[in-house]
């Protein structure tokens, strides 16, 4: 796969995505790394949510969520 970023800061995002293809990271990878908020690397974890949103359930999410309040 690649990557296509269109945005005013593309090259702000394009080398985590270089790097997640290069290293064969998988979306748990992605969701897993620390990104500073607010900053447009965070769209990496907001992507990798909504992937994982559609692939957990419900009650998973939730609990992943009070986890991540905790460790922000």
């Amino acid at each position: 796969l690649g990557a296509t970023i269109i945005a005013s800061h593309a090259s702000s995002l394009i080398g985590e995505a270089t790097l997640a293809i290069t290293k064969k990271l998988s979306i748990n990878d992605l969701f897993a790394t620390i990104h500073p908020y607010p900053s447009y690397g965070d769209m990496y974890d907001r992507a990798a949510s909504k992937w994982k949103q559609g692939r957990t359930s419900q009650r998973s999410l939730d609990i992943l969520k009070k986890v991540m309040e905790k460790v922000r």
